[in-house]
């Protein structure tokens, strides 16, 4: 697993050969971090075979950071 935070954001992901494992979005809010449920459900999704993937193709505002390096697929 590999984990990387820019600011108040924070996602903890594993490699992209391993697409059954969603990426965690978190957020820094009030000193502590949480998980970002809402960016999560708002931007990712699975198909047939239970792969998660991004509904725009881009990782979500701010997370981007994150992924750098990685291309997306339709």
């Amino acid at each position: 697993m590999e984990e990387g935070a820019e600011g108040d954001l924070a996602v903890l992901r594993y490699p992209a050969d391993q697409r059954l494992c969603d990426p965690v979005l978190m957020r820094r809010e009030t000193g502590h971090w949480r998980i970002d449920f809402v960016a999560m459900r708002q931007t990712i999704q699975h198909n047939h075979r239970n792969q998660w993937h991004f509904i725009t193709g881009q990782p979500p505002e701010g997370y981007q950071f994150a992924f750098q390096g990685w291309s997306f697929d339709a």
